[in-house]
């Protein structure tokens, strides 16, 4: 049986494809990627949903302050 570790430059390439799929997976909506025996690729994405609700806060209670929203995607 043949270890990894043994091979040179294994190590090297295995970071390198973990780095790009977690490139991959910040910069795009997927969460999930899939690929059968004959080489076809999908995957399922999410989607972000934004919802503001009213607050009302009695007289004399303290203000809640204004949370972020969601951050900008860059392109």
């Amino acid at each position: 049986m043949i270890n990894g570790e043994e091979i040179e430059g294994l190590a090297d390439l295995l970071r390198s494809l973990y780095n790009q799929y977690e490139l991959w997976f910040d910069k795009t909506p997927f969460y999930k990627v899939f690929q059968n025996v004959r080489g076809i690729n999908w995957g399922r994405q999410t989607q972000t949903v934004t919802v503001q609700l009213a607050l009302s806060v009695s007289p004399g209670m303290p203000q809640p302050a204004p949370q972020p929203g969601p951050p900008e995607k860059s392109g």
